[in-house]
């Protein structure tokens, strides 16, 4: 009988070990892939800030609108149907096209009604432009109208995404891979070079 309960004893001690180790591999995968995606997301915005003292465009509203966008950036995660009422807008609480519409009002220009804007709305507001003739403060949107980013110029873009560098308000590279996981090697480049491009403020 003691004999039973010591083997039992020592299987409910390794099974409890077991656990741990696995949860504690688990963790340090976890914490380890936090800390690589923090390191690329403050490189993305190292390089950008290296770029962007070359890339202003002259335009007041346009500059305002990246202005307020980057005091963001790693600051507002992505909340679906965020941003459309003023509680959600005091707490940063942003989907990609309230972050864009959001920006371009604080910016001195109102694109769309906030508490209705879509990437429907969106793509049908400013002029009609194309991917070769992309301009800094251009919007650009996907074929299917699932997303909305700012171009910031020199391949950069600034939007608000779950696939950000930050997970929510962040830049990006074109070049850079959008979730490799569910998209595999599909870039931000790849995902947007067919769809629309609307040019909102003009001069």
């Amino acid at each position: 009988m003691r004999k039973n309960r010591r083997r039992m004893k020592k299987k409910v001690r390794l099974f409890v070990t077991m656990f741990l180790l696995i949860g504690l591999l688990f963790a340090g995968k976890t914490l380890a892939n936090d800390l690589l995606a923090t390191d690329s997301s403050k490189q993305v915005l190292k390089a950008y800030q290296k770029s962007a003292k070359k890339l202003n465009s002259g335009n007041p509203i346009i500059e305002a609108t990246i202005a307020n966008g980057m005091e963001l950036v790693g600051k507002s995660p992505y909340v679906w149907g965020g941003g459309r009422t003023d509680e959600s807008i005091t707490k940063d609480e942003f989907d990609c096209s309230s972050f864009v519409a959001m920006m371009f009002y604080l910016g001195g220009q109102q694109i769309d009604l906030q508490s209705q804007t879509t990437t429907y709305t969106l793509v049908d507001v400013g002029l009609q432009s194309n991917w070769l003739a992309k301009e800094r403060g251009d919007l650009l949107f996907d074929k299917e109208l699932e997303h909305v980013v700012i171009y910031l110029g020199d391949d950069y873009i600034l939007h608000d995404s779950p696939n950000s560098s930050t997970g929510g308000v962040g830049i990006n590279r074109l070049s850079d891979v959008i979730n490799k996981d569910k998209l595999g090697d599909m870039t931000w480049e790849e995902f947007l070079e067919d769809g629309y491009v609307r040019t909102q403020v003009v001069g």
